[in-house]
């Protein structure tokens, strides 16, 4: 691949525009590569970002898959036939789930990547899921519906009592033996921080109810539902990855971004003209004029906000001197820690010490 401010970053520029419905698939196809090392990259990054059901998915519609070596092609094929085996179960799950809640008088808002195994397509999605999300409006209901979970099975993790999502948008995640995925409760349908650009009083009388298998359902709106893509989007970064890290890939999660673009491409004119409007209204312009500005230069789409140049520099900057950056933050998060008494006991001083050595040395 031909070397584009950092070889990093011009393997994440083809990788999002091989994935991206606004990709320059001719330059994808001319620069693909077949060097190990480069799908070493590829395929690691693909892996923490969900995202290689969609690369296998990108490579056969361009007629690419026998481009890569013969290891990164196994995987990619293996690990997309493998999820659609998974989608199956989670729709299996999603419809038991409607009808245990149906059960007790309530229909569930389903949230998220849930919502694309609704489609008449589902079987084709390369969306790769962790959870399933759904969003009760009603909290008259919540009180009958966890006990209800309790009694089918549907636990928290040792030691999780739930005070830590007390005052979370959604409650503490709940698994059940047997299942692929963790279920998790929302009280919002998104984080309550983000209420100016989505807010649930709103929400609930836009919802579409569908009658689905026997059970009645509800998606948000389509603007709610691009618009909840994107605030998964942009509060990856904030909640996942340090603040100061601005690296390509703990700034956009691959994964999170294509769920974003592909409901974007969709979408129709008057959605996204209200999409934008709503975000013009909001109080976050900042946070969207990043991300748009990675989506044109990573992703190939032009939206027509003005593009932020000092952020993409900094996104340079942070792939080249990955050290320099996390030095920076752990000395400033040193003397935040030790302004706001928060040193805690001496033998988690030692833990925090090798944990960001251990990460320092991984940069």
């Amino acid at each position: 691949m031909p070397e584009v401010a950092h070889p990093d970053l011009t393997r994440l520029k083809w990788l999002g525009h091989a994935l991206s419905p606004y990709g320059d698939k001719d330059w994808v196809c001319r620069n693909i590569s077949r060097d190990e090392q480069d799908w070493r990259f590829l395929i690691g990054v693909g892996s923490r970002h969900f995202v290689l059901p969609a690369l296998h998915r990108a490579l056969v519609a361009e007629k690419m898959e026998t481009e890569p070596p013969d290891d990164a092609r196994e995987a990619l094929e293996g690990v997309y036939l493998l999820n659609r085996e998974r989608n199956r179960a989670l729709r299996a799950q999603m419809l038991e789930l409607s009808h245990l809640l149906n059960g007790l008088g309530v229909a569930p808002v389903w949230l998220k990547g849930a919502t694309t195994l609704l489609n008449e397509d589902w079987a084709a999605s390369a969306r790769m899921m962790v959870d399933l999300d759904f969003w009760i409006e009603d909290e008259r209901a919540y009180d009958n519906i966890l006990a209800t979970f309790d009694l089918d099975g549907y636990q928290t993790c040792e030691g999780d009592t739930g005070e830590n999502h007390l005052e979370h948008h959604h409650f503490a995640p709940r698994y059940k033996k047997g299942r692929p995925a963790s279920v998790e409760f929302h009280k919002s349908p998104c984080e309550l921080k983000f209420q100016d650009l989505l807010d649930g009083a709103r929400a609930i009388d836009r919802v579409e109810w569908i009658a689905w298998e026997g059970t009645e359902i509800g998606q948000l709106c389509a603007v709610d539902r691009l618009m909840n893509s994107y605030l998964q989007c942009i509060s990856f970064h904030a909640d996942v990855n340090r603040p100061d890290d601005r690296r390509l890939t703990a700034v956009a999660h691959f994964s999170k971004t294509l769920d974003f673009l592909e409901r974007f491409a969709a979408s129709q004119t008057s959605t996204k003209d209200e999409f934008f409007q709503r975000l013009r209204a909001g109080r976050r312009m900042s946070d969207a004029r990043k991300f748009f500005s990675i989506l044109k230069l990573y992703f190939g789409l032009e939206a027509g906000l003005d593009v932020d140049a000092s952020f993409l520099k900094s996104i340079v900057f942070a792939t080249r001197h990955p050290k320099f950056v996390y030095a920076r933050y752990m000395a400033g998060h040193a003397w935040k820690t030790v302004i706001d008494g928060r040193l805690g006991p001496p033998g988690a001083w030692w833990t925090k010490i090798y944990r960001h050595a251990r990460n320092f040395h991984e940069r």
